[in-house]
């Protein structure tokens, strides 16, 4: 009888509590006072990536010896186009097709011994360049000059001490009837005006938001924003497209979000923006706010770089998690 016991002692499960959601309470000295408006939507959608990289300090690593991937080829196209916009802000040269293509061969080079790289993304690249230089015409007509990889900010007093939101926008034109339009290239999934509306996507918006209150040079304060777009590059079918998130010309969900939060142009879904993110930030300025991990899973649609250290495995599959 002790035997058997001691056997069934053996492969009884003992007692466990399921695995909980983290849910760190850092002190609020702690807390990042600047994030950059890519990072403010981790913190909507992912705070404990904010937790991780800002107040851990950890950093992921890159893989050894890997293979260059979407991300990085994302890079080489903004890195031509960038040097392209600034070589040439204003008029476009006689020779803009070569002159881009050259600046994509110096972007490629160090790439050059990948074989994907010349098999599928140089290709890729000529049919993105066709279709940029063909919008590039017609848009110049209205253009007096293009920024390119421009960085700004703008400082907010939230919570009793400032906040810096900061940006490195892709492209600002400036418009000959002195507005701005904002325009970020895409080679991934693009957000919709819907995501915008609802906060989800508020990258340019908020770019829009520094942008009307002087925090790009040289743009004066109070520049009425005319355009906030997307400009999303494949290198398919079609090769490129150009995204608007214009609430004046939302239909379906979007219009109603529009509708519901007054929103009825560029430059009042930047205000609105800007309001969302002070209330964010402020809601993180209290320490009972907590950092959680994946608050809104229906609308994380990338794995996460911290995932593994917040042990989503583990909660998920246990219920342990809440909703926050």
């Amino acid at each position: 009888e002790r035997v058997l016991a001691l056997a069934r002692a053996f492969e009884a499960p003992a007692p466990r509590a399921p695995s909980q959601r983290p849910e760190p309470r850092p002190p609020l000295a702690a807390r990042p006072a600047r994030l950059s408006v890519t990072e403010i939507e981790a913190l909507i959608r992912d705070p404990y990536t904010i937790y991780a990289r800002h107040i851990l300090k950890l950093l992921p690593l890159e893989p050894v010896d890997a293979e260059p991937d979407a991300a990085e080829r994302g890079t080489l196209l903004h890195m031509a186009l960038a040097d392209f916009v600034r070589a040439f802000p204003g008029a476009l040269p006689k020779d803009a097709h070569d002159r881009l293509l050259a600046l994509g061969r110096q972007a490629f080079d160090p790439y050059k011994d990948f074989p994907a790289v010349a098999a599928v993304w140089w290709p890729r690249f000529v049919r993105v360049a066709d279709w940029f230089l063909a919008e590039e015409a017609r848009r110049r007509e209205h253009i007096r000059r293009v920024l390119a990889e421009t960085s700004g900010a703008l400082t907010l007093a939230i919570g009793g001490r400032p906040f810096v939101l900061s940006a490195r926008a892709d492209r600002i034109e400036l418009r000959t009837d002195n507005s701005l339009g904002l325009i970020d290239y895409k080679t991934g999934e693009a957000p919709t005006l819907s995501q915008a509306l609802a906060g989800l996507a508020p990258q340019l918006p908020l770019e829009a938001a520094i942008a009307r209150a002087g925090g790009f040079k040289p743009i004066a304060e109070g520049a009425r924003i005319a355009e906030i777009a997307v400009i999303r590059l494949s290198g398919g079918e079609p090769a490129g497209e150009l995204r608007p998130l214009d609430p004046a010309h939302a239909v379906r969900d979007a219009k109603k979000l529009a509708e519901r939060f007054h929103i009825r142009n560029c430059d009042d879904l930047a205000d609105y923006s800007q309001k969302r993110l002070e209330a964010l930030i402020a809601a993180f300025a209290d320490e009972r706010t907590a950092y959680h991990s994946v608050p809104r899973p229906q609308w994380k649609s990338r794995f996460g770089e911290y995932d593994h250290l917040a042990r989503i495995k583990e909660w998920s599959e246990s219920g342990g998690g809440t909703d926050a």
